[in-house]
């Protein structure tokens, strides 16, 4: 099978599996770039530094979401990193996992539509593909 569309993603967040009030997920794997000027011309030195790996969310508005969301946001002892489990093609396919901070939460309600939030995780350490 050349090609299967990820209809069927999953994702859980501090134990929790919130796959069925996720809309869609943004797994942004990059690596910080710097541009340095070099003395006495036009050059431009690139330097890569480390990973800076985020996650994006969007979701239907749920109160499992909004328990763990917000719980994570009002804590007010320094935030520490949660374990996530990401599958792209399902419970049954690849995973991507590791841990995270919630760095953003937030809700939007509309009257012509249902209530939404979106989310971003920044991934704290090496990602885990299995």
């Amino acid at each position: 099978m050349p090609f299967s569309a990820g209809y069927v993603a999953t994702f859980s967040f501090n134990e929790t599996d919130i796959s069925a009030f996720v809309k869609s997920v943004k797994f942004n794997r990059q690596r910080k770039e710097f541009k340095l000027p070099r003395l006495g011309g036009n050059q431009v030195a690139k330097l890569v530094g480390p990973v800076d790996n985020m996650i994006s969310l969007q979701g239907w508005a749920d109160e499992v979401v909004q328990t763990l969301f917000t719980a994570e946001q009002d804590v007010l002892t320094p935030p520490t990193a949660k374990r996530f489990v990401y599958g792209p093609s399902g419970a049954d396919g690849p995973q991507r996992s590791g841990i995270a901070f919630l760095i953003t939460y937030d809700e939007d309600s509309e009257s012509e539509q249902a209530n939404t939030w979106t989310a971003s995780l920044a991934v704290d350490g090496p990602v885990i593909d299995s």
